[in-house]
């Protein structure tokens, strides 16, 4: 026993910071939905909604955050063809001061550290394919996109990226919600590099038991608004799928919004 005794530190919120994730303006008149400011790019499905603690870790590696940018997205309501949504962004990588952090200090990158997506300019582009709501096909959903990725670095390559989704969604008996999901993407020319490729592969099977009328609820990764029934909320409002444990998630490397602001903690090295 120490004598006498050494006062401790009050580490009460300490090393929590804060930061914009997402700040966007947004109009939407029917089908019609524009929108722009700070904001996710929609690219891949597997990083945010695959079930699991760790099933969206690897998926991760893709997700493309805190860019600035233009966007906008038109549905098309088929009745017994389905809804679907065709959306466009241009954007770039957000070096502004909504990167910055308050109460801690967070990595930020600088418009002259170079790499993919850091160019400053509306030289990068994204064209996205979305889907569901087919009364044949009920419980089925798609992703499709491409990504234009531009990089300012003396002698490097413009990257491409490609992501298709797809996830069924049916009921077993005993109150069980099924949902098998599988994504398939790959990057040309990774990070820049002439004949560097990456395929990511994605399989993972979510299973939601109800009792009464709690379901099991999977954490959510980050916060999210309400899901929506129209499709390009869907696509630009990210959710989290209610899941339970039970889950089976795999990502394979095989080689080589219309939202309200949104404010994230980091903490230590954020």
């Amino acid at each position: 026993m120490q004598s006498p005794p050494v006062a401790g530190d009050d580490r009460v919120f300490d090393d929590q910071g804060f930061f914009v994730e997402v700040l966007t303006l947004d109009y939407e008149a029917g089908p019609v939905h524009l929108f722009g400011g700070k904001m996710h790019v929609n690219f891949a499905k597997a990083w945010d909604v695959t079930p699991g603690v760790y099933g969206a870790d690897l998926a991760e590696e893709y997700e493309m955050a805190e860019n600035i940018g233009l966007g906008g997205a038109y549905s098309f309501d088929f009745g017994q063809g389905g809804t679907h949504a065709l959306g466009a962004q241009t954007f770039f990588l957000d070096t502004s001061g909504l990167a910055e952090s308050a109460f801690a200090r967070r990595k930020k990158t600088r418009e002259a550290d170079g790499g993919p997506g850091n160019t400053g300019d509306f030289s990068l582009f994204a064209v996205s394919l979305d889907g569901g709501d087919i009364p044949a096909l009920k419980g089925f959903s798609y992703h499709a996109a491409y990504v234009h990725h531009a990089n300012d670095t003396v002698g490097a390559e413009k990257e491409s990226r490609f992501a298709v989704y797809g996830a069924y969604e049916f009921t077993l008996p005993g109150d069980i919600t099924a949902q098998p999901l599988l994504e398939f993407v790959r990057f040309d020319d990774a990070d820049g590099t002439k004949g560097q490729d990456r395929t990511y592969l994605t399989a993972a099977l979510g299973l939601a038991l109800a009792i009464g009328i709690w379901p099991f609820p999977e954490p959510s990764r980050r916060p999210r608004p309400p899901t929506a029934r129209k499709p390009w909320k869907r696509t630009f409002r990210s959710r989290r799928a209610t899941r339970s444990p039970m889950v089976l998630p795999w990502t394979l490397p095989t080689s080589g919004p219309a939202t309200p602001a949104s404010i994230q903690t980091c903490s230590g090295r954020c």
